[in-house]
């Protein structure tokens, strides 16, 4: 259920309210109103999961390739020690080639976790609110009263 959807059901509970009201009783006002509030609050509640689904499922993303930069890390550290050792084993030029290839990965792993971080910034738009969709219900069974 995306926002627009949410508001179009709003808008069409509003709408029922104000047109039934001119030729109803009080008591099937009463019960239409109930049932209108009730499913109001159902679909706040599903709002605010959808909406808790779509946050849970960016930091996933971020926090799986944050495991993955500290995996490339590991390996990283395992590249550095060999040179280390060849460097100071051996003193020949060999050396070199290890730390090329240790810093390629070291480029690897800052790629990965800036794009890990950016997940994590984008999944703030999609933080559950569900307070702000029942202010604006209110605000529309207030609307339908007052006429």
């Amino acid at each position: 259920m995306t926002t627009n959807d949410h508001l179009n059901e709003v808008k069409g509970s509003e709408s029922r309210l104000s047109s039934s009201a001119g030729s109803s009783t009080i008591g099937e006002l009463v019960a239409k109103i109930t049932a209108q509030i009730s499913a109001i609050v159902r679909s706040e509640i599903k709002f605010a999961v959808l909406q808790g689904k779509a946050k849970v499922s960016k930091l996933g993303a971020g926090a799986a390739l944050f495991a993955v930069a500290g995996i490339i890390g590991l390996y990283l550290l395992g590249m550095l020690l060999l040179a280390a050792v060849h460097a100071f084993a051996l003193l020949v030029p060999m050396w070199g080639a290890y730390l090329i290839v240790s810093g390629i990965l070291l480029l690897v792993m800052l790629i990965l976790v800036l794009v890990g971080v950016k997940l994590f910034k984008a999944s703030a738009e999609h933080r559950p609110n569900p307070t702000h969709g029942f202010k604006k219900d209110i605000d529309a069974v207030k609307k339908g009263i007052g006429k």
